[in-house]
């Protein structure tokens, strides 16, 4: 678009005086509002959002930041699992390897990076357990369907949706 400057400045004018965290949820919570939303936008279709009374923080969010500084967005979930893609800057984007993480759809859960033994900790004395050992010894905890690139891990853990454990 030819005017986002003067686009872009209107809209940060609304944000002074405001703290950067402050900011960040803000658009945090437009971004998940605009997930229910269909394109483009209407003022009947933004008041139609609004009217629904969704609750953001019942939305799942799609990307997370992590303490090194880099975003990971949410490359697939089921009912109470969310796999993160790390989103490499910098010198980190010459790797070839890509960082992934998981966290269980618990409000006390923690991302927390997607490896063998984070997720057998993460259900251990849970049914899941003796799934989640059986689908690693036959596969990488990264293996991924051919055509869709979903990745196994979900799939697996999908035919069980209780004995949460975080």
């Amino acid at each position: 678009m030819k005017n986002d400057p003067q686009l872009l400045y209107k809209v940060m004018r609304h944000f002074v005086g405001m703290q950067k965290i402050e900011v960040f949820d803000f658009l945090q919570k437009i971004e998940v509002l605009l997930l229910q939303a269909s394109s483009p936008l209407t003022k009947t279709s933004i008041r139609d959002i609004m009217n629904k009374n969704i609750k953001p923080d019942n939305v799942t969010v799609h990307f997370t930041i992590l303490s090194n500084g880099n975003l990971c967005y949410c490359i697939g979930s089921n009912d109470w699992l969310e796999i993160y893609k790390e989103q490499k800057t910098g010198i980190g984007k010459l790797c070839i390897f890509n960082a992934y993480y998981f966290k269980i759809k618990n409000p006390f859960s923690e991302i927390k990076r997607l490896t063998a033994d984070n997720l057998l900790e993460s259900f251990k004395n849970t049914k899941e357990e003796i799934e989640i050992i059986d689908f690693l010894r036959k596969h990488r905890i990264t293996k991924k369907e051919k055509f869709i690139e979903k990745l196994l891990l979900l799939d697996v853990l999908n035919k069980n949706s209780k004995g949460i454990k975080n």
